[in-house]
């Protein structure tokens, strides 16, 4: 698992070992820039699924698209206190 937490820009501050390392989910936050900004550095992460958190009411269409783009790779919506069951 791989969790980013606040990042200024994923071009920026994104992990780099999430392009090394396979892991089961990363877990992006996206309520300081479009989520669709994540979509070049997920795609070159060897990982199962996307959870996005944190997501501002005005960057949920941005996540749906992020979720496009990356298909077949699973990108959810998650909250706060979720549960996530390997």
């Amino acid at each position: 698992m791989l969790f980013t937490g606040d990042l200024k820009h994923p071009n920026v501050d994104f992990p780099k070992i999430a392009k090394e390392k396979p892991t089961e989910f990363i877990i992006c936050e996206a309520a300081h820039f479009p989520a669709t900004d994540y979509a070049p550095v997920l795609a070159a992460c060897p990982t199962k699924q996307v959870l996005v958190n944190h997501y501002a009411p005005w960057n949920i269409p941005n996540v749906m698209q992020l979720a496009e783009t990356l298909a077949p790779l699973p990108v959810k919506f998650v909250n706060d206190g979720m549960q996530i069951t390997l």
